[in-house]
């Protein structure tokens, strides 16, 4: 039952008595996907700079708009009440710069940093925009951020954040300062969500 995932997502946070409950799925297009998206209230896509991010946009933001039309239709012909809502309401998307390497030049990144806005608004919002905007000055661009690909094998060994990494799990040097950097990074992503969600963030004293 695809709305299974949505009533256990329900019944855990009322047994924590969470306010917030973050999903992280993969990018396939599955059944477990759906019912994973079904069950949110908002959805954010990290995006790469790489030819596949913008067929990929096509596809997905087709479905994830599909999905919600086809259970808005199913919820309006059904009197079951604890079917979820699937308002799937997309929030915009988190950048992921990619890695410079010094022996090989980076190729088309102005043309993909033009393009990467237009297509996201044509194929997840369904809007059509020619205005040439750049992923630095986009406002559904909800925060650039660096590859961590070094602190990322770090993070899943020790079981906790890049920015809580500690030269005890193997961040020493340039790599901790990018741990601690990173702590700021990820505050501005969690503000601006909140502010889009209309959640409100309790600051530590």
């Amino acid at each position: 039952m695809i709305s299974s995932f949505s009533q256990i997502i329900q019944r855990a946070s009322e047994e924590h008595q969470a306010d917030i409950v973050l999903i992280d799925t993969g990018s396939s297009l599955g059944s477990i996907n759906r019912a994973a998206l079904i069950a949110a209230d908002y959805v954010a896509l990290p995006l790469s700079e790489d030819l596949l991010t913008l067929q990929g946009l096509h596809d997905s933001g087709t479905t994830l708009r599909n999905w919600k039309a086809e259970w808005q239709s199913r919820l309006t012909n059904n009197s079951v009440s604890e079917l979820p809502p699937a308002r799937m309401h997309p929030l915009g998307y988190i950048f992921i710069r990619p890695l410079i390497r010094l022996d090989r030049p980076v190729v088309g990144d102005k043309d993909f940093a033009t393009r990467l806005p237009a297509t996201y608004r044509e194929h997840v919002d369904g809007i059509h925009d020619t205005t040439n905007r750049s992923i630095t000055n986009d406002p559904v661009c909800l925060a650039v951020l660096k590859n961590y690909q070094a602190l990322m094998p770090l993070a899943q060994e020790a079981h906790k954040p890049i920015f809580l990494l500690k030269p005890a799990d193997g961040a020493i040097g340039s790599l901790l300062q990018a741990a601690q950097s990173a702590y700021g990074d990820f505050r501005n992503l969690a503000e601006k969500i909140a502010e889009r969600t209309q959640v409100s963030l309790s600051r530590p004293s």
